[in-house]
């Protein structure tokens, strides 16, 4: 038993040519208006659709330059809260130096009752100084008061100053995934929280008929 076959052939028709060259003028405008694009727009696909996994890759790369350029105004920003705090704390140690020498001064033999005066005048407004160097504020930001950075952290009371911050950190991220703190708790500067100093002379002495009025109630008179 036999079958039957069809006579194979290699004409092509006129109109599957002409099909064939209508397509292929179609896809060489397209292909000659994606790189008109490519050159105006700078860029080697417009749409996702164009090439998935490039775009994806694209995309990803994208988001990264994002971060790296949030992360550089972070630092920018923390280095000018870092500066102004390391201008403060300067002063601090100037203050702190001050009165450290008007203090060996009036703490000297020869020193006299006027230059004792003169010594605690001048501490006490160098106490002035460091409360203002303390309440330091930088772009509405308080360098010294921890997490509590909207208030001032300390206050001059009737019983002496008090800390109204924390010892809370402000993180910024100034790498991916990598935080760096840019305030100074005035915990630590300060010893806000730190022990009553306490030092080795008798501010009760014994009543005598030479006591001075001056050093009753603890030196308050």
């Amino acid at each position: 038993m036999s079958g039957f076959y069809p006579v194979p052939s290699t004409r092509t028709t006129n109109l599957l040519m002409q099909s064939r060259l209508i397509q292929q003028l179609n896809n060489d405008q397209v292909a000659l208006q994606r790189l008109q694009n490519q050159i105006s727009t700078g860029k080697r696909i417009s749409l996702p659709s164009e090439d998935a996994s490039a775009a994806q890759r694209s995309q990803t790369i994208q988001r990264l330059l994002e971060l790296k350029a949030q992360a550089k105004t972070n630092t920018q920003a923390a280095q000018s809260y870092l500066d102004a705090t390391d201008t403060a704390l300067s002063n601090v140690a100037k203050l702190v130096t001050e009165a450290r020498s008007a203090g060996l001064a009036a703490s000297s033999d020869t020193a006299t009752d006027t230059v004792r005066q003169g010594a605690v005048a001048q501490i006490d407004q160098i106490i002035g100084q460091l409360l203002n160097s303390a309440n330091q504020d930088f772009r509405g930001r308080f360098l010294f008061a921890g997490s509590r950075s909207s208030a001032a952290p300390f206050e001059q009371t009737a019983d002496g100053i008090v800390y109204h911050g924390n010892e809370g950190l402000l993180d910024s991220f100034v790498d991916l995934h990598l935080a760096y703190a840019t305030n100074a708790p005035g915990s630590d500067v300060f010893g806000a929280f730190s022990s009553q100093v306490e030092g080795a002379a008798d501010l009760n002495p014994a009543l005598t008929a030479d006591t001075p009025i001056s050093a009753l109630n603890g030196g308050k008179g």
